[in-house]
């Protein structure tokens, strides 16, 4: 459970920057978007559920919004943490097997 809050304590804040940026700029839809994963990581208990909220976050480029640069660049800082954690929980799962 550590590991789980250490990440949360890590991604909020990002998060946190994203929706008072999406929020300054009006983006209503975005907002909305980062906004259920943002409430999701504050309920994650466990490892699959904080996978979960990777695979849906993963799935920002299929949003219907468009990002604009500075959103873009706040967005790939959180996915390439989101993939950092997710490859250090698959290299730990495979060597504990």
């Amino acid at each position: 459970m550590q590991a789980i809050e250490k990440v949360r304590a890590e991604l909020e804040p990002k998060l946190d920057t994203l929706l008072m940026y999406l929020e300054s700029v009006h983006d209503s839809r975005a907002h909305e978007f980062f906004s259920s994963i943002h409430n999701n990581l504050l309920s994650v208990e466990g490892e699959e559920q904080l996978l979960e909220l990777f695979i849906q976050l993963s799935m920002t480029a299929f949003q219907p919004f468009e990002l604009d640069p500075v959103a873009v660049l706040l967005t790939d800082e959180i996915l390439a943490y989101a993939e950092q954690i997710s490859d250090a929980f698959s290299a730990s799962a495979n060597v504990s097997h």
